[in-house]
């Protein structure tokens, strides 16, 4: 089965269940996986989970919300600001982003995102091997852009 082929018919998406494709695709899917087959199959998964054409509205605008929040976290601070501005004007557009954003994880992610500091300082402390990871300010800033959009259109 083709990815153009999951497009024609619900069908499809049975034959890509059936086939065991996610089965296949979880081993592409953990965290540490940073080549391009985690791409391919977290892609190749959302496209499919989209076109199932899930009918809550909060549960699709997901779909539209959790690609952005990946680019906000992005070292790029040029993709970060762009991908913040474009989720906060959603969430200030469209109620079911909004409350998408305030029901689903969003606030966990702004607190780990703002927190992942002080939790990276703690587990090094109490190991012997200690390396330098922190949060970008560019993303902090731009995560709380976004919460600060939601709360103004609230």
């Amino acid at each position: 089965m083709d990815l153009k082929s999951s497009n024609k018919s619900p069908e499809c998406l049975d034959e890509f269940c059936d086939q065991e494709i996610p089965q296949v695709l979880k081993k592409f899917l953990g965290p540490k996986e940073q080549d391009e087959k985690f791409v391919l199959s977290t892609t190749i998964l959302h496209i499919v989970g989209v076109y199932d054409k899930i009918s809550d509205d909060i549960i699709r605008s997901n779909a539209a919300i959790e690609p952005l929040i990946q680019i906000i976290h992005s070292p790029n601070e040029n993709r970060s600001k762009a991908a913040s501005k474009t989720l906060g004007e959603l969430a200030e557009d469209d109620d079911s982003i909004r409350m998408s954003l305030l029901t689903t994880g969003f606030l966990g992610t702004v607190q780990h995102t703002l927190s992942f500091d002080q939790q990276k300082q703690t587990e090094s402390k109490s190991s012997s091997s200690s390396q330098e990871i922190s949060t970008p300010d560019h993303v902090k800033s731009a995560i709380l852009d976004v919460l600060l959009m939601i709360l103004h259109s609230s």
